[in-house]
């Protein structure tokens, strides 16, 4: 392989660094792939097994409500169960976070399964009705 080596041109050795370059940077671009594909993977067990405990959790505070109201039902659909009152979801939000903004107050219904679509007509009623007040723009508390 030496005496091989040793009477290439030098445009040959040229050429042949640069196979040995693309075969190495070839190499490391598999190990990346392997490696990200690893790390995708642990990214959806976690959050399968963050859902799973945040459904639990959820579940939970809907007990403790139930026990808590006087007519045994669940009042507010923050836990992900009623999302046709989504002014009540916002009301109960703003009651437990204090003051909020409009991006905040979407994640969290969001996060609850309550469909965002009219978040904006819903605040703007609540704010007609005198429940919320917004000190600043796009942000929001109890009256």
């Amino acid at each position: 392989m030496e005496e091989a080596i040793m009477e290439m041109t030098s445009d040959e050795l040229f050429e042949l660094a640069k196979a040995r370059q693309a075969e190495e940077a070839e190499t490391a671009r598999r190990e990346y792939k392997g490696e990200l594909n690893s790390l995708r993977q642990q990214r959806r067990d976690l959050e399968k097994e963050h859902k799973r405990i945040l459904n639990a959790i959820d579940k939970r505070i809907d007990e403790i409500r139930r026990k808590m109201s006087p007519t045994g039902t669940i009042t507010s659909s923050t836990g992900g169960r009623n999302n046709s009152n989504i002014s009540g979801s916002v009301l109960d939000i703003l009651q437990e976070h204090g003051q909020m903004d409009t991006k905040s107050i979407h994640r969290i219904l969001g996060e609850a399964g309550v469909n965002t679509e009219n978040l904006s007509q819903t605040l703007s009623y609540l704010k007609r009705q005198g429940k919320i007040i917004a000190p600043a723009r796009a942000v929001y508390r109890l009256a």
